[in-house]
């Protein structure tokens, strides 16, 4: 199921979840503020914007005919349901169009908190097995990039911590903290991996020094956000509607959310993930018995 027949399933998805956002996504809809056609020229990502005359989001998306247009929708989903949500707090004040926009690692915590909560309600858009493979490459794609983003965030620490370091240094630097992470089968089957060069393809490197580890942090406020909205999302709307105006710290302390800088709160949301991931094994292995 895919372009727009997925939209419109994922009507009824978003109703089931919220009636503003629901209403968002309607709006969104008839307005054609969703731009999920790929055309010749066209930015090869997705993002989302806001439009301050008519206090919309605006979507642009590439699909791709694969199960990720329903994760890119979803995300893209997160960010604008986030600067709605603003948008309703902000009628209120005289305030700078720039406010609907958190820092980095607020703002993504809202879309991947969206495609968690979304998870549980688009079981209709799936063939039964195909459902589960979804659920279960939507948690284990977040748990899995975890180590590889504290690696790139690490290796950048040490470069910048050292002097006079060659090329062969920066690979073996590279290499010890891919031992650490225990992530060496990314390393194999190539001259250039196998001497540490795997850095070279991560781009935010040298474009956007320290900034992969934003992912990792909203990766923590996703989970908490995913946690609190069990039966409704008015956790998501109260958080959202406020975030552009608080750090990272400052919000995670005010809602009293788990702080990522806790081994304690590794440890419980590694609980929670793992009996989500083993719900989804045990569904399988059930089956095949």
């Amino acid at each position: 199921m895919f372009g727009r027949e997925m939209l419109s399933e994922l009507k009824k998805c978003y109703a089931s979840i919220d009636e503003d956002l629901a209403s968002l996504f309607d709006s969104m809809l008839e307005n054609n503020y969703i731009d999920f056609e790929s055309r010749e020229d066209k930015v090869n990502f997705s993002i989302t914007n806001y439009l301050t005359e008519s206090c919309l989001p605006v979507v642009t998306c590439n699909y791709k005919k694969t199960y990720f247009d329903l994760q890119t929708t979803s995300h893209e989903m997160g960010h604008a349901f986030q600067k709605y949500c603003a948008s309703l707090n902000d009628k209120e004040y005289i305030v700078s169009p720039l406010l609907k926009y958190p820092t980095m690692e607020i703002a993504e915590m809202f879309s991947y908190a969206m495609e968690l909560i979304v998870m549980g309600y688009v079981k209709n858009l799936f063939e039964d097995e195909d459902y589960k493979k979804y659920c279960f490459m939507k948690i284990y794609n977040l748990l899995f990039n975890l180590p590889y983003i504290c690696l790139v965030d690490e290796f950048q620490e040490m470069l910048y911590s050292k002097e006079d370091l060659k090329l062969e240094d920066i690979g073996n630097i590279w290499l010890y903290l891919v031992n650490k992470y225990h992530l060496e089968k990314s390393n194999l089957g190539h001259i250039n991996l196998e001497s540490g060069g795997y850095f070279y393809r991560q781009s935010h490197i040298y474009l956007d020094s320290f900034y992969y580890i934003d992912y990792a942090l909203s990766y923590f406020g996703a989970f908490a956000i995913w946690n609190g909205c069990e039966n409704d999302i008015s956790l998501f709307k109260e958080i959202g509607g406020v975030a552009s105006y608080y750090s990272f710290k400052d919000l995670i302390d005010k809602y009293n959310m788990p702080s990522p800088f806790s081994e304690d709160t590794v440890m419980s949301i590694s609980f929670k993930l793992e009996s989500e991931l083993n719900s989804r094994r045990l569904a399988k292995h059930n089956r095949d018995k």
